[in-house]
């Protein structure tokens, strides 16, 4: 099972290689389209590297996934690191670690919360 993902704008993930291949889903239960950027800051040999992935659209009402390997092209040598997921407007934001057919959750830590809402 997969716990219910807390909408926000920032989101940390540990990218861990040994761990399994990092999923991120990104859904977007508002109506209008969002834009994310993927960070990724690396530890180990490559330490002090900071990778940034291009544009990741989400149409409003929709989910879309990537994995980190596709986002980044990763150094050879890649050890691990950490992933930051930053949108426009708020999303959810969940992980899958993978391992062949196997997964894993993996919950963000929300760096930056969805702004409270003022609808009434």
């Amino acid at each position: 099972t997969v716990s219910a993902a807390q909408p926000g704008r920032e989101f940390r993930f540990p990218a861990e290689p040994g761990l399994g291949r990092l999923e991120l889903i990104l859904s977007n239960g508002g109506e209008a389209d969002a834009t994310c950027r993927a960070e990724l800051e690396v530890s180990g040999g490559d330490a002090g590297v900071s990778l940034e992935s291009a544009p990741i659209a989400v149409a409003g009402e929709s989910t879309t996934a990537r994995y980190l390997d596709e986002l980044f092209e990763l150094p050879a040598d890649f050890a691990g690191g950490a992933a930051t997921v930053s949108c426009d407007r708020a999303v959810a934001v969940v992980s899958l670690l993978r391992f062949g057919a196997a997964f894993a959750a993996l919950p963000p830590v929300v760096t930056r919360a969805a702004a409270p809402s003022t609808r009434r």
